[in-house]
């Protein structure tokens, strides 16, 4: 995706920044997709990779994510990432591209406050 990398890369700077990943759903996926990990982030140490059947386990402030699903559980903020699926989505604040994560985060640390208008539309 567009300026994923490079934005993934100057938070992992700021932040501690995971890959949590619902492997679960496709158990044979696991070498194939930490292999393709490795190879496009490898600012991201392998300790900061998570393999998971539900990312509500995982103890985040944040939680960017396409499926609306993986929000139940979680305890934190949820970003939900703009996708043909998601389009009919309402409960959740939405990014549409890697700048607007940028956007958001580099808010959060200017104002300190996570501000986000969650009746935003899908674009």
């Amino acid at each position: 995706m567009p300026d994923c990398q490079a934005v993934l890369r100057d938070l992992a700077l700021r932040h501690d920044v995971f890959v949590v990943s619902a492997a679960m759903d496709v158990p044979a996926s696991f070498d194939a997709k930490f292999r393709w990990l490795q190879r496009h982030f490898p600012f991201i140490p392998p300790d900061q990779i998570v393999f998971c059947g539900d990312k509500g386990i995982v103890d985040a402030d944040y939680l960017i994510d396409d499926r609306p699903r993986h929000f139940a559980r979680f305890r934190g903020r949820p970003l939900l990432f703009s996708a043909p699926h998601n389009a009919g989505e309402r409960r959740y604040p939405r990014v549409d591209s890697w700048q607007d994560v940028r956007d958001v985060f580099a808010s959060l640390e200017r104002t300190g406050t996570f501000m986000w208008e969650v009746t935003r539309e899908p674009a």
